[in-house]
């Protein structure tokens, strides 16, 4: 689900595979109408969390299709969505969000 200050603004089911400590994570397009500026993608299970912080450029939306910036943390339950230079989102009420993609990283 990708959250705003706690409030669900998009709800999808992504799919995951864990191979020894490498982790696929697939994701379907998860975006929404907000004038919030910070997203994240909550609750991730325990088994894949990140065993390092990665960060991956990928597919999105800010007002228009653009490059964006997906965060796993290291051993957080959470992914970061930023603009591809780091910063925040916008901050009008447009669509926002991640187009579907796939990460691959270490787990712990």
């Amino acid at each position: 689900r990708a959250t705003i200050g706690g409030a669900d603004i998009a709800t999808v089911t992504a799919k995951w595979k864990k191979v020894g400590n490498v982790v696929q994570l697939r994701i379907p397009n998860l975006t929404g109408t907000s004038t919030a500026a910070t997203y994240y993608i909550q609750s991730l299970p325990a088994a894949i969390q990140a065993a390092d912080t990665q960060f991956f450029a990928v597919a999105g939306y800010n007002n228009s299709q653009v490059q964006i910036t997906a965060i796993v943390y290291a051993s957080q339950d959470y992914i970061q969505l930023t603009t591809d230079t780091g910063g925040t989102f916008d901050s009008g009420s447009n669509t926002k969000g991640l187009l579907g993609t796939t990460l691959t990283y270490l787990a712990d």
